[in-house]
């Protein structure tokens, strides 16, 4: 239904259906605003900020957006990049000292060797030995999983490829 009623467009086409729609190019002419879909962000992301913003109700401007213009739409989508990625350094700061802490708790408990903790979570999550079992073959990652995993490797004669499985774990 989208491929028919939804194709594809050029920056050009879509302006003019923001124009269609009540979008106003008073701060930011449709010149620079083509460009920025097709250069700088697209139109998905920068159109859906429309939902905000009410419509008339009737009239000869029926179901078209009041007083937007289409630089409301691009400082919104700026100001949402800058959330993003100010909750993603957040993120990462915070699984940082998760980590640190976690660590630093194994560390003091005198009974934990970090070995039982590993074989722990690897029994109970199937999905990521896996995943580690795919990547052992990796240029980028196999030396690093072969050092701390046993690695069986068997041909599969019916499809001619080898598949890695995990038989032990030496790994902290």
């Amino acid at each position: 239904m989208n491929r028919t009623d939804k194709p594809k467009k050029t920056s050009a086409e879509l302006v003019q259906m923001l124009k269609e729609k009540g979008v106003t190019f008073e701060y930011t002419n449709e010149e620079k605003a083509k460009t920025y879909l097709s250069d700088v962000n697209n139109y998905l992301r920068t159109a859906a900020y429309r939902k905000n913003y009410q419509k008339h109700l009737c009239g000869i401007n029926h179901n078209k957006y009041i007083d937007l213009d289409f630089a409301y739409l691009q400082e919104l989508s700026t100001i949402d990049m800058h959330i993003r990625n100010l909750v993603m350094k957040m993120c990462i700061d915070i699984e940082h000292d998760l980590k640190v802490k976690l660590l630093s708790d194994i560390e003091s408990k005198d009974t934990e060797d970090g070995f039982s903790i590993v074989d722990k979570f690897l029994n109970a999550n199937h999905i990521i030995v896996q995943k580690i079992e795919g990547a052992s073959s990796s240029p980028f990652t196999g030396d690093l999983i072969q050092k701390n995993f046993i690695i069986e490797k068997k041909a599969n004669s019916q499809t001619g490829k080898t598949t890695n499985t995990i038989k032990g774990i030496d790994c902290p």
